[in-house]
């Protein structure tokens, strides 16, 4: 197409272009081309983004069992530190005083369940970017 007087600048009406990106063929429009090649790109994005969110999904998935077996200890330790210790000690017939290791087993568990958080009391760590 060609706009009017006094501008008379020539476009393909079909992507807005110049016409000159024709080459002298009027009838051959590398447009779609251009599209497929954005799409294929579009493409590769998308794949990118479900294997990010397939990543996402597999770590979001170990935390939640993981902050689940951090309860579970939790709840355990407090159900032995309640009293449960105390049955224990009775059933098998051993004084309580033998049996200590286990409360503190119980919180070692707890505590390495948190291991890979850093304590709120450590210092803070510095970071350096690679030169």
């Amino acid at each position: 197409m060609t706009c009017g007087a006094p501008c008379g600048h020539q476009f393909c009406w079909l992507y807005l272009g110049s016409w000159a990106n024709h080459a002298g063929n009027n009838y051959h429009c590398n447009r779609y081309a251009a599209d497929r090649s954005e799409f294929s790109g579009e493409k590769a994005q998308r794949r990118q983004g479900k294997a990010s969110l397939e990543r996402f999904l597999h770590h979001y998935e170990r935390w939640t069992a993981h902050a689940a077996s951090l309860a579970k200890a939790r709840q355990d330790l407090d159900g032995m530190r309640g009293g449960g210790l105390d049955l224990f000690a009775g059933t098998i017939g051993a004084p309580l005083t033998e049996l200590d290791f286990l409360a503190e087993a119980y919180a070692q568990r707890g505590e390495a369940r948190q291991g890979h958080a850093i304590p709120p009391t450590a210092a803070p760590i510095a970071v350096v970017a690679p030169r």
